[in-house]
């Protein structure tokens, strides 16, 4: 037996169950990002102390007084009040410095504008569903503890090279080998979710493309193999020459990698046109239930225990 020219290129890749989706009780908080939360936060003890800062001045230029209050309750008192502006409530009293009544003001506009990123980033992700962070190294894969399945031996044939470091000597010991030659290892990935795969990516992403959409399966970015493909003949077969000399005008025209591309915009609109076509034939509106506002009667609850 014997191989002809290489036609392409392709690597092995892993394949993985699908983050799991944020459950709605708790989606409010992955709505925006950890820098908007921070800034948030960070913005409104920025503007506390400005408006301590305001007081401050006040009181040296005695426009207003500490009354019957300690300094330190006032402090209290406007960070507190910073806080119900900041969130967009109502004060219970104004400030009688007409400066801290225009810095009140203006902090409202500011509430405003992180409001509506709240808001309409809230209004996105309950539209669009977010997913937990997937699997996009081999480290990752190693620290997740999922085996490793593969279903015919060529695969698994340095795939991780033991020698090369601890995590591919680890990752090498996950290698589990299903002798099952009809099994769908792809199917059972996505079902099951307590097991990874091994495919080429070009054949994962023209069978298998339907699951990778319906998010049931994620493509670790990361692959361990790079190689070329070849096709098969007898050893010192006759019309090896002329085979090769075909393939090779083939490749020198570009037709081989024209054909791969094709295929996969073909299965990439077929995919997309049913997923299209199963939205339009659903609900176009989305009806909150009370599962989707479970945060906001627990923020409830919660601050009326602490209150009293």
């Amino acid at each position: 037996m014997d191989f002809t020219v290489a036609v392409y290129d392709d690597e092995l890749c892993i394949y993985v169950p699908k983050a799991s989706r944020i459950p709605q009780s708790i989606l409010p908080i992955f709505a925006v990002g950890y820098d908007i939360w921070l800034g948030f936060v960070l913005t409104a003890f920025a503007c506390a102390l400005i408006w301590l800062t305001l007081r401050v001045i006040n009181l040296k230029l005695r426009i207003v007084s500490l009354g019957n209050q300690h300094i330190l309750e006032q402090a209290l008192g406007i960070v507190v009040d910073t806080w119900v502006v900041w969130v967009r409530l109502n004060l219970s009293h104004l400030p009688a410095s007409y400066a801290e009544r225009m810095f009140i003001g203006t902090l409202c506009l500011v509430s405003v504008i992180f409001g509506a990123i709240f808001e309409s980033s809230l209004a996105t992700v309950y539209i669009h569903p977010l997913y937990y962070r997937d699997i996009n190294t081999m480290q990752e894969l190693d620290e997740s503890g999922l085996k490793v399945v593969y279903k015919y031996s060529s695969m698994a044939d340095d795939l991780f090279f033991s020698e090369t470091s601890p995590l591919f000597a680890s990752l090498n010991n996950k290698l589990t080998w299903n002798r099952d030659l009809r099994a769908d290892v792809i199917d059972e990935v996505a079902r099951f979710r307590n097991q990874s795969g091994v495919s080429r990516y070009t054949s994962l992403i023209l069978e298998s493309s339907q699951l990778t959409l319906l998010n049931k399966i994620w493509v670790v970015p990361e692959c361990p193999k790079y190689y070329t493909i070849s096709y098969v003949m007898p050893r010192d077969s006759p019309w090896e020459d002329a085979v090769n000399a075909l393939l090779l005008r083939f490749l020198n025209a570009g037709l081989i990698v024209k054909w791969i591309q094709d295929e996969k915009s073909w299965v990439d609109i077929k995919m997309r046109s049913s997923i299209l076509q199963a939205d339009a034939e659903s609900e176009l509106v989305r009806v909150l239930t009370i599962g989707d506002l479970q945060l906001a009667f627990y923020v409830v609850i919660g601050a009326s225990l602490n209150h009293s």
